[in-house]
């Protein structure tokens, strides 16, 4: 049988017994003095003891913050919750204040500002409702900026200290430059500029408004030499390579930059655009557009669409001209499903249009998707491997290479070949060839014998007094050991470091081509990332966006995304 219940005055005193002497004693939690176990005792001793200051506070004395938070809202807190403790007498009036300081509000300020930058978020949502009761209850007394601050004077400050971030990552850095051109959502002719550094960092460094300018090779190569200038005064970096993708009228601005600057800088074309242009070339004819209008059937008519789905089919893909290899995915999603359409195509034959239904049902457009997707699957591949933001010249002869082999083990025709080895030739220049040929990870092994010729023969054009050191590193003899070209060295660092590392030993001139060489990005895939990055932030629904105001956005919300 229960007891009476415990005065909870006990929650203040330790009780314990003295053997030999009946009754409970307490030991006071603040003071520690001892006493009897009498409940008025104890509460006349707490009622004194509790009014006096005291080093040490038990732990169930403290005060909740969250309580002392809510009253500072303006809402009272539910002090059912404290009716067994008695709170400390508080004796200054700065312990019910959060201060905020002008300095902190600051700091405050630019933290939401790079939120909203960072998450590409209107600027008016500063000024939402919720979001300022938000802060309210975070940090009262706080106003956070309005939209027109976050707009102007914040995304200054922001930029401004991200371009000195971007500054210390780039200088005395050699880098690669690349620039090109498009449309924004109002139609006006924007020409962006990057720069990449070996690791496979791409910063936006330049964003120009060309209204009333036509792009002739001539415009296009002055404004390159504008931005090769203008990078190495603002960023303190080196550019000595140029990629662009290989339109007529960049194809000829590389060949005049060239000739402006012949010993300085490097100028050759995307391969991952020539990839793409490869794709294109080797397509068996009809097939795209079959299985184009199947898919499209079964994605956008709604019937169909909910029978194929309620039949376990997975989601079929269209293919987009500007998402490269999106018509590989759509072959592969569509032979993968195939059995299932035919399934659709049978069980409702009176709910699925006819002509569909036949070209579902024909053995031969599948047998041709998949001797297209044999085809495109192994180009895909090096597609992928081009694009990647770390990838150099040195493999790209690499990976043109390999393709070559993959699709030749298919038994593919012969003029899909002589097509590999046209593009190709496109692709790849003697630079390309040398750049192979220093890289520790390959060391030209795949090169033919004139190709390898004409390697050195770019090396020695270009830096006579750095032969010597190459055929050393191809004989793999002194200063060069066995233990540099293992693979937990090669695979771990990248080319231009591993011959930066030695440039004590091997002097200025090995080490000032091998940088060039091997600071060569494969393709201009990083400016094409920078205009995705620019129809995301200056969209439809964000037309009022200036191309200035839409470029500084850009920037930021590119670095502040960017994977550490």
């Amino acid at each position: 049988m229960a007891g009476r219940k415990q005065d909870d005055i006990w929650v203040h005193f330790e009780r314990y017994t003295t053997e030999g002497v009946a009754g409970w004693k307490a030991r006071c939690k603040l003071c520690k003095k001892e006493m009897q176990g009498v409940v008025n005792r104890l509460k006349q001793h707490y009622s004194s003891c509790s009014m006096q200051d005291h080093p040490i506070i038990a732990e169930n004395e403290s005060i909740d913050l969250v309580a002392r938070s809510t009253a500072l809202c303006g809402e009272v807190p539910d002090t059912s919750l404290f009716a067994k403790e008695k709170r400390p007498r508080i004796t200054h009036i700065g312990e019910y204040v959060m201060k905020t300081s002008k300095s902190e509000a600051e700091l405050l300020d630019l933290q939401i500002a790079r939120y909203i930058y960072a998450t590409n978020t209107p600027f008016i949502a500063v000024e939402h409702p919720e979001f300022m009761k938000l802060i309210k209850m975070l940090r009262p007394g706080y106003i956070p900026p309005n939209r027109h601050d976050i707009g102007n004077k914040l995304l200054n400050n922001v930029q401004g200290s991200l371009l000195d971030t971007c500054r210390k990552t780039l200088e005395d850095k050699t880098v690669s430059l690349s620039l090109d051109g498009w449309s924004n959502v109002h139609n006006e002719p924007v020409v962006c500029v990057s720069v990449t550094t070996d690791k496979g960092e791409t910063f936006l460094t330049e964003t120009i408004d060309t209204s009333g300018h036509s792009h002739t090779s001539e415009y296009l190569a002055e404004l390159a030499a504008d931005a090769i200038t203008s990078c190495e005064i603002n960023f303190r970096c080196h550019v000595r390579n140029v990629v662009t993708d290989n339109a007529a009228n960049m194809a000829k601005m590389r060949r005049d930059l060239q000739k402006k600057i012949p010993n300085e800088i490097l100028t050759y074309g995307c391969s991952a655009h020539l990839l793409n242009l490869l794709a294109q070339d080797v397509q068996i004819t009809g097939v795209k557009e079959q299985v184009v209008q199947i898919v499209k059937y079964f994605r956008y008519t709604h019937l169909p669409a909910a029978r194929y789905k309620q039949a376990g089919g997975n989601s079929l893909v269209i293919p987009h001209e500007i998402r490269w290899n999106t018509l590989t995915d759509c072959l592969k999603s569509y032979i993968s499903n195939w059995h299932i359409l035919v399934q659709v195509c049978e069980e409702y034959r009176d709910e699925i249009n006819s002509n569909i239904g036949n070209k579902v049902k024909n053995y031969s457009i599948k047998r041709n998707a998949e001797d297209l997707f044999i085809r495109l699957k192994p180009i895909s591949v090096a597609l992928d491997r081009i694009q990647r933001e770390n990838a150099i010249i040195s493999d790209t002869v690499e990976v043109w290479k390999t393709l070559y082999e993959d699709l030749l083990s298919s038994q593919q025709p012969a003029h899909v070949l002589r097509k590999v080895n046209e593009r190709a030739a496109q692709a790849i220049s003697p630079a390309h060839y040398s750049a192979n040929l220093i890289d520790p990870r390959y060391r030209g092994r795949k090169l033919t014998e004139k190709e390898a010729t004409d390697a050195m023969e770019y090396i020695h054009q270009h830096c006579p007094n750095a032969m010597a050191t190459v055929l050393q590193f191809k004989a793999g003899y002194d200063p060069f050991k066995s233990y540099m070209f293992s693979d937990d060295v090669v695979d771990n660092i990248t080319p231009a470091c591993w011959w930066a590392s030695m440039h004590g030993m091997l002097g200025k001139d090995i080490t000032k081509v091998a940088e060039q060489l091997l600071t060569a990005i494969a393709s201009s895939a990083g400016i094409e990332r920078v205009f995705s990055t620019f129809g995301y932030i200056h969209s439809k629904t964000r037309n009022r966006l200036g191309i200035e105001k839409a470029a500084k956005l850009v920037f930021v919300y590119r670095i502040l995304n960017m994977k550490n």
